[in-house]
Formats: C-alpha cells, structure tokens, sequence
C-alpha cells in the first residue's frame, strides 16, 4: 500500500464572493509562509454560493502530514474572520485495495454466503421481483449518470443505450469514455455495472439489466472504484451527470470523505437527481459518498436474501439488493465474458435501476413538478424503504444494519406515492465528523466483541446499543469540551476520519480504544500536529504510583550539658509522588 501524499487543500468559506473568497485565502497563504514553500492558490473549484470552497495545490510530494498541517495552519489563520467561518481540508491520495482490505483481517466469512454454486444466471431478477415490475415500466425516458471505468464494446451492452457523446473521460481528457481494461484496479468494472441496468441477453452471454430502456451517461473516472485519489475527478463527474440531464447518478465506487465530494452530492441531491452509491466491500464501514446522507448508502446481500459478509454495514445504510454471485458482463484475457461476481457495487447498480423503472412509471417531469428540488429524492427514499422486503438475514449483525430490507421492484411500482407531511419531511442534518466516525467505528467494534467472545445473551440490537454507547462515549471523550480542554478545532474530525480509512494500525487502536480496552491510542503515522496535541490532551494521564518514605532528620549536636552530647532524632514521613510532572500549557 502508498503511502498517502496530500495534493493540496481546500478552503470551504463564506464570501460574497469568489473573488473576496480568493483574496482571503491568498492572503491567508501568504501570512503563514506557504507561498515561499510552494503552495499556490488556484481559486474557486465549484460553483456553490455563499458557501465557496478555493484549492490551494501543494508542492509535489507533499505528505498527509504536512498537507493537514497547512489544512490546521489555513484554518487559525482565517479564524480572525470569523464570518468567514472557514474550514480547511487536506485532500489525500491513497490506494486501498481489496487485497488490503482482506490482509487487514476486517471481514469476517460468514457461515453459508458461499454455498450457492448452481445459481441461474437470473436468480437476482427473480428475487427482486422484475418480471412484475417489468409489465408496469422499462425505465424509458430516463437517464442514469454512470461515473465509473468507462463502459466497453461488450455484446451484453450491444443494443442498449449507452451513451457515450454525452459521457466524459476525465482520465484521458479528450477520449470517449472507454474503459481500456488496464491490467490494474477493476478492467471492465464499469461494464459489469452497466450489464445489470441495461444488459440484453445474447447467447451465450446471459445478463439482462433491470432497467433495460434506460439510458445510460458513462462517465469515466478511474481504473481502481477503491482508489481514494478522485475526489475532484469525481465531484466533476457528478456535475457532468447533471448537467446531462441525468435523473439517477449509480455511484459503484467508494473511499475517503472531503469537501469537494461532499457538496457535489449535496448539490446533486438539491437538483432533484436521486444519489446510489455503494456502501464498501470488505472494510465492514460504510464509506464515502455512501455515507454522506444525501447519498442511498446500498448494502449486498446473496441468495434468499443473506447478507453477503464482505459487505459495509452499518446504521447509514438504507437498503439491501441483490450483489453476492451475481452474473455480470466482464473481460478475460481480452475476450468478452460473463460470470458471477460479487460487491455493494452490483447492489447498487441494481437500486439505481429500480429507481429509473419507478420514475419512468410516474413520468421524470410530474415527479419533480410534485416534488421539487430535494423533495423528489427525499420522497423516493421514503417509497423505497417502504416498499422493501424485511427478508434480509443479518447474521450475528443487526438486521437494521441492512437498512430497511430487500429491495423489492414489484413492491416498489406498486406503492402509492408520499402526500402530505410524508412528501415533505426533512432530510437528517448534515453528519458531523465526529457522528460519522461513530457510525464507522460501530461495526469494526461490534465485530471486536464477537471475536473476542460471546456477546451478551441479548439480540444483536440490544448487543449493538451496548457496544454503540461505548464507542460514542468514546468519541465525545476525544472531540468534546470538557472543563479543562476546548472543543475540538474545525476540521480535526476529517482528518480522523481521513486517518481512520488509510491507517489500519490507527483504526484497530482507536476501536480498542473506543471500546475502553486501552487507553486512547497513539497518534497515526501521519498525523498533523493539531491531532497529536488533540489525541495527548484527550489521553488521560496514566496513574501514577504512590510511595511512603520515611527521613530521618538529626540536627546539629546540641551544647554539651554536664559536659555530654544530647542528640535528638526526630522521624519525618514524606509522601513522595512518582511520574512525569504535569505538562505546562506554555511548555511547547
């Protein structure tokens, strides 16, 4: 695994303007020295208003440590404008690999995922009920953004209507949107994806796609869906997909959190376009978009519905489908192929396909004249939780961890649509830093107790409450005010967070930690300064031992007396306490 390189930070700021946004961070830059190092303001990276959001690029090689440490240093300096009230985030490169996932022992094979060999290549279609839904919409009409590899000549997608004029290819600027099937990441994965929205069945290739009338906008963005190194790639792939009209974004890909994702999705969500993304494979967390509110966060299950073991689960998921041994189209050896896979990733092709086929059956343009802007995605949510099967089998985990059930298409287009206060019910508030760490932490935590023993008697949510108090407590012990110790500075919770994906060393001791096993852990190895003064200020200071001394004092022979020597003894009994001495707040 590379180690994590910053290529910059952004600065999130309210302005009037992006050109007052601008000058405040240039000067900002300036006043703490990090243009005589080579850093350089490059403006405003997005079009929201007021809140701007300006990049600052950072030298080459530019380490995680040092990136956070400009992030921290920006961040004190603009606070001298607080109706700025600026934030500034490092942004990170870092490959996690699948492979790395496993070796770091956080999944967990659960008894009877892999035991369904012989499955018909339709298996998932059946389960979600398609032939039913199939008789009420096709998904004509509507558009699916597809930010992903790029798609391929593939004969499962000859016929459909993968549009590749009004894609992007933002890893080779210039070029359609065409997956070269590189020899690294996942070649092919944006083919796989795409076969089970719009597939066509032609022997022997035996996939069909949920959504078959349905459009699809290919927008290619990586060679790896779990490399963390396209947060800007990504967040412009998300705009191009609704500048084009696109309906649906299926988001089959998954890493760090950031500024720069973050309002992407939010502006997505705010434009009516209804956000898929893949909950994780493997890391057992929920991670990022699928974690940020906006987004449905989709979890995969196998056959008859068991939970597949190397997917994220967690309280921000909102649905299961169908992703374990499922048959997609894919690439060997240069020749087209088909055969059963697994991942969140084909869950969620198959939940942003659902959501094509229940816009399709009540018309795009009357959905959102009913319910506008976020409305339409919030009422969709709603529907789709509703309408899901209760038919997941969770394993030792919560079943609430898979969200609200199966996903069920029948039930779906079956279902009356949302009135009244339902249609108009708010989306959660904006997760904090600190409660999405809880809900990352949750399950590596649960999964420490169950390794470590048996759990209680009590049903994994009780189990679950229990372990959650910890780790919340454990938290608010870390990030919160106490009376000696101020709340935690603006953006440290991001770079836990950050800290929390790249770092399995870190994430193991903060869970031991959160759990009370151990003492708050060490600092990460590339922590910024603020987080090691953070986690040393949140670290109570070890015991310390006690010793009872006795000293014997014999002072100066008193006169002679009758010519003698009168000596007195007099016993002293000192309590001497052993350990460092407290640190002086102005010691550093």
């Amino acid at each position: 695994m590379n180690a994590p390189r910053s290529p910059g930070v952004v600065v999130e700021l309210t302005a009037a303007g992006a050109t007052e946004a601008t000058a405040a961070v240039e000067r900002a830059v300036a006043a703490i020295g990090l243009d005589a190092r080579g850093w350089r303001v490059t403006g405003p990276v997005d079009a929201g208003e007021p809140r701007r959001l300006v990049e600052v690029l950072a030298p080459a090689d530019t380490d995680m440590r040092r990136g956070w440490n400009a992030a921290h240093a920006l961040t004190a300096e603009l606070a001298a404008r607080p109706e700025f009230a600026a934030v500034a985030e490092a942004e990170i490169d870092h490959e996690l690999t699948e492979i790395d996932a496993r070796n770091a022992g956080e999944w967990h094979e659960g008894a009877g995922t892999d035991l369904f060999v012989d499955l018909p290549p339709r298996w998932h279609l059946d389960e979600l009920h398609a032939d039913l839904a199939w008789q009420r919409s096709s998904g004509a009409g509507v558009r699916i953004g597809h930010p992903d590899s790029g798609t391929t000549a593939h004969p499962s997608l000859a016929g459909a209507a993968v549009l590749q004029a009004q894609g992007l290819n933002l890893m080779e600027p210039g070029s359609p949107p065409i997956d070269p099937l590189n020899p690294f990441g996942q070649p092919g994965h944006g083919t796989s994806t795409s076969s089970l929205m719009v597939g066509r069945e032609r022997a022997p290739h035996r996939v069909v796609g949920l959504a078959p009338a349905v459009e699809v906008v290919p927008i290619r963005v990586t060679d790896s869906v779990v490399v963390s190194t396209w947060h800007a790639r990504l967040a412009r792939a998300i705009d191009h997909a609704v500048l084009r009209g696109c309906h649906v974004i299926s988001l089959s890909l998954g890493g760090l959190p950031g500024a720069r994702l973050r309002r992407a999705i939010e502006r997505a969500h705010a434009r009516g376009v209804i956000v898929a993304a893949a909950a994780g494979n493997f890391v057992q967390f929920v991670v990022w978009p699928a974690a940020y509110p906006e987004a449905l966060a989709i979890a995969a299950t196998g056959p008859e519905g068991q939970a597949w073991s190397g997917s994220s689960k967690g309280k921000s998921v909102a649905l299961s489908a169908p992703g374990h041994r499922v048959v997609v189209a894919d690439w060997q050896d240069g020749d087209p192929v088909t055969g059963p896979s697994s991942g969140t990733s084909y869950a969620t092709a198959l939940v942003a396909s659902a959501a094509a086929l229940w816009l399709a059956l009540h018309g795009p343009a009357a959905l959102r004249q009913r319910y506008p802007g976020a409305a339409l995605p919030r009422a969709f949510r709603r529907v789709l939780t509703g309408a899901a099967r209760p038919a997941v089998d969770p394993g030792p985990f919560p079943v609430a961890w898979f969200g609200a059930g199966l996903l069920d298409c029948a039930a779906l287009l079956q279902a009356p649509l949302p009135v009244g206060e339902e249609a108009t019910l708010l989306d959660a508030p904006p997760a904090s830093p600190e409660s999405m760490l809880v809900d990352a932490a949750l399950p590596l935590a649960y999964a420490r107790e169950l390794g470590s023993g048996p759990l209680e008697t009590a049903a994994p949510a009780e189990q679950a409450r229990s372990v959650e108090q910890r780790v919340r407590a454990g938290v608010s012990a870390l990030f919160g005010a106490r009376e000696d110790r101020a709340l935690a500075a603006p953006g440290l919770g991001v770079e836990v967070l950050q800290q929390f994906v790249v770092d399995h060393a870190y994430r193991a001791a903060l869970v031991d930690a959160l759990l009370g096993r151990s003492q708050l852990p060490a600092v990460p190895r590339g922590a910024s300064m603020a987080l090691r003064r953070q986690i040393a200020d949140a670290t109570p200071p070890p015991p310390r031992r006690h010793r009872r001394v006795q000293v014997i004092a014999a002072p100066e022979p008193a006169p002679a007396v009758d010519g003698e020597t009168l000596r007195i003894v007099v016993p002293i009994t000192i309590e001497v306490r052993l350990g460092a001495p407290a640190r002086s707040p102005d010691s550093e």
